[in-house]
């Protein structure tokens, strides 16, 4: 029994088989297109983009490094905590500044105290010599009064005494007094010739000023030294931004980066997440189809199904080559307003959008056929000749390696339509721009929507082995994201 029913089941099998080749190949031979590979002539949006890699990055990152030495014993923030300009980052112990500070305050204060007694005996000096001034004036005013006064008496009675109206006596009185007016007004000259001495000395005090400034000016400075060393015992921040990085704690003892030979380490990092930006290395072959200001879809295997958006903001004039592999530097400036999601060196997929068409009629490349165009050596005529599209690929739609043409120039070729009976017809196509999966048909061609057309498979090979190519596989870094 067991026999029978295997046997039964390989028959049902072995029939079941038969019957299901026999519809197949009934409904072949009943539709003309089933052998063949074709495709339809359809509307949709061709994109050509630049794929490859990029690290992300903040607007700036500013390295905080302590200017003084000594003990943290504050340390209010910690890591991708936000910070404002001048908010305080980090206090170190002052004990070891506080003393020399103190020393400089109590000098600088002393300065200032013999400034004062210098200004104050300047100006006793000044009027001291005004009033000596004033005085001896006065003095040698009286003493030449007084003299030519006694001089006119002595003179009278000198003639006095010749007409015997007068004693010796007398005269040698009047004579006696006129000699003691003129020494008088010596001495009153004399007082006068003094006051040279006291102005000399009224300079001396005015230099005592000066003298007295540039110690307080000196010293001064001292004290600012001292003032700033205890100012970097507080650590503010430069900027506003979110800490990307800290390397001690509180209870570190730190070493000024100003005396240290090596230049100090960084304490913490502040970044300015403003603006995020993504540093992208694009193969040589490809950077001719990037501009400024193109727009960019970049996404990140960190947020899965999260699309950011961005524009070209610079070029790298100079490459770096790496392996012979050269590459140049492209930054972009991610516009959309998740961006903050994005943070610091994490890697990112990148499409630089080099050409975009929507809306446009369309047909696998595979199904284009280029014609050559060959000058004739005496009339200079063109005689066009056929191949295959993916031969002529890397001059065709996205143009040359890498897509330097961009939206590629416009070519003639040809593409086989296969009529609802079979049939084949081949019509002319002029063709534009290339997503290196299909052709924008341009108006003018012999096809219209719907048509079905032929798909050459040799041709798909052969473009294939050449996208697939090439330097560092560049011809795989510019591609199309398709339709939407």
């Amino acid at each position: 029994m067991k026999f029978l029913a295997v046997l039964l089941a390989v028959v049902v099998l072995v029939g079941g088989g038969a019957m299901f080749w026999y519809m197949h190949n009934q409904a072949a031979s009943g539709d003309p297109l089933a052998n063949l590979s074709t495709a339809k002539v359809e509307r949709g949006d061709l994109i050509l983009s630049v794929g490859t890699n990029g690290v992300v990055s903040s607007n700036k990152d500013v390295d905080i490094k302590v200017r003084a030495s000594g003990e943290i014993i504050k340390l209010p923030v910690d890591v991708s905590q936000e910070v404002q300009e001048g908010q305080l980052l980090m206090q170190l112990d002052t004990k070891d500044q506080e003393p020399a500070l103190k020393q400089a305050q109590a000098q600088v204060d002393a300065d200032r105290a013999r400034v004062t007694s210098a200004q104050l005996n300047a100006e006793l000096a000044q009027m001291t010599l005004k009033t000596n001034e004033i005085r001896a004036k006065a003095n040698l005013q009286s003493a030449q009064a007084r003299a030519n006064d006694a001089k006119s008496k002595a003179e009278r009675t000198q003639v006095l005494f010749e007409k015997q109206l007068a004693s010796q006596e007398d005269l040698e009185t009047a004579q006696t007094a006129s000699a003691q007016a003129a020494s008088d007004v010596a001495l009153a000259q004399a007082s006068i010739a003094e006051l040279d001495q006291q102005r000399v000395t009224v300079d001396v005090r005015k230099q005592d000023i000066e003298t007295a400034k540039a110690a307080l000016v000196q010293d001064q400075a001292r004290l600012d030294l001292q003032q700033q060393a205890m100012d970097y015992t507080e650590v503010k921040s430069p900027i506003s931004g979110t800490v990307s990085g800290l390397t001690v704690q509180i209870g570190n003892i730190v070493q000024s980066s100003i005396s240290n030979v090596s230049g100090g380490t960084a304490v913490m990092t502040i970044s300015d997440l403003s603006h995020i930006f993504v540093l992208a290395s694009v193969d040589e072959s490809d950077v001719g189809s990037v501009r400024l200001d193109q727009a960019v879809r970049i996404t990140s295997d960190s947020f899965p199904g999260v699309d950011f958006t961005g524009k070209v903001v610079r070029i790298a004039t100079k490459g770096v080559n790496a392996s012979n592999v050269v590459t140049f530097e492209v930054k972009i400036e991610v516009t959309s307003s998740n961006k903050r999601l994005l943070r610091p060196v994490m890697t990112t997929n990148v499409e630089i959008i080099a050409a975009e068409k929507d809306n446009v009629l369309t047909i696998p490349m595979q199904a284009f056929t280029r014609k050559k165009v060959e000058q004739t050596a005496d009339a200079g005529t063109a005689a066009p000749a056929t191949a295959p599209a993916a031969t002529e690929a890397s001059a065709a739609g996205s143009g040359q390696r890498g897509g330097r043409a961009l939206g590629g120039r416009p070519q003639w070729g040809t593409g086989i339509v296969v009529k609802p009976d079979g049939t084949e017809e081949t019509r002319d196509v002029e063709v534009g721009m290339n997503d290196r999966v299909s052709y924008e048909v341009l108006p003018g061609s012999s096809l219209v929507e719907g048509d079905t057309v032929l798909l050459n498979k040799s041709t798909d090979s052969k473009w294939r082995n050449d996208s697939t190519g090439g330097r560092g596989g560049a011809n795989q870094m510019m591609r199309g994201l398709g339709r939407r």
